[in-house]
């Protein structure tokens, strides 16, 4: 049954311990009070069950979900399996709320009868921070279809990942909508297009409410691994595959892979590990050099544009120059 007005906010960790306390300060302390925070352990083998058992003591919208590890998609599911609120939202669990993140994104729903509410991007940061409300008397909104949304998503306008975004449960109940636990990696773009494809209105809002941590060495999105570079390029192509239904979304699908590829070119180059990979980094560096072209078929950036003719031209060099400026650096595999 699903209660009026009730958000469930889904957060899988698997060994969190450094912060997860954060994470949850963040959510008990928003200033919109009815929900329901999931907490799903992925088979986490540090502290992290005992600190989240502290925190169902003083709070009782808590719940905990301790499973065997199966990956952060399964994490997700389970969380959607046992979720009773009308909206759901995701977050990291190395990440944090702005006070009034959920309250915001549920009056954009509301206001606009809205099926998914997306924030475009986050706040990047690193270190210790207490989140606040973000003042959004200046934000603009664009209301937008299924379709729009999926096109803007390919093109890098939206973020990928499935934190952002406050989505109507029956989008996903209705349509049967879960995250697919075949893939290590891309998981949360793949997920959140499945819900844009499901959606009727989609408000994109540009206030910063959602706060992404850079510096957790631990994360899959720091760190270089073989796997998840065959992850991410195994994820995109299923993108394309399911979208390849209508032709309008091919050139935003080729653009959606050339852009995948560049970041695991950085990543491998980014970590000296071109040499170790070869046969993987050839692959890619073949197809970073075959789509580049694909970034003056779609609306992006000049910056992109300029970007595609160097990496055009010469993908080494180019991947060097963008890892030189980085915010957040690689690290090699453990």
């Amino acid at each position: 049954m699903i209660s009026k007005g009730l958000v469930s906010i889904i957060v899988p960790t698997y060994n969190g311990e450094k912060y997860i306390g954060k994470c949850i300060d963040s959510i008990i302390k928003q200033d919109y009070k009815n929900i329901e925070i999931i907490i799903v352990n992925d088979g986490s083998t540090d502290n992290t069950k005992n600190i989240i058992g502290k925190y169902k003591e003083i709070d009782d919208r808590i719940i905990i979900i301790n499973k065997q590890n199966g990956g952060v998609s399964s994490a997700r599911n389970k969380g959607i399996d046992s979720c009773s609120g009308e909206y759901i939202c995701f977050v990291d669990s190395d990440d944090m709320l702005a006070k009034n993140y959920v309250s915001y994104l549920m009056k954009l729903a509301i206001d606009n009868h809205a099926d998914i509410v997306t924030t475009l991007q986050p706040i990047k940061f690193s270190g210790d921070l207490i989140p606040e409300s973000i003042d959004v008397s200046d934000d603009k909104i664009d209301v937008v279809l299924g379709e729009k949304a999926t096109v803007d998503i390919l093109d890098y306008k939206h973020h990928i990942g499935s934190y952002c975004k406050l989505i109507k449960t029956s989008v996903v109940f209705n349509n049967n909508l879960r995250f697919n636990e075949k893939l290590s990696f891309g998981e949360g773009f793949n997920f959140t297009i499945d819900c844009f494809q499901k959606s009727n209105i989609i408000v994109c809002s540009k206030a910063k409410l959602y706060y992404y941590r850079l510096d957790n060495p631990n994360s899959v999105m720091t760190k270089f691994s073989v796997r998840q570079i065959e992850g991410n390029i195994e994820a995109i192509k299923l993108i394309q595959k399911k979208l390849s239904y209508d032709l309008k979304y091919n050139k935003h699908c080729d653009y959606a892979y050339w852009h995948t590829c560049c970041d695991c070119l950085n990543s491998i180059i980014g970590t000296s590990n071109h040499n170790k990979v070869k046969q993987l980094y050839k692959s890619i560096y073949k197809d970073v050099r075959k789509y580049a072209l694909s970034v003056f078929k779609v609306p992006v950036p000049k910056i992109d544009k300029i970007k595609g003719i160097m990496y055009l031209v010469n993908p080494f060099i180019t991947s060097k120059i963008i890892n030189h400026f980085r915010i957040r650096k690689f690290t090699k595999e453990s």
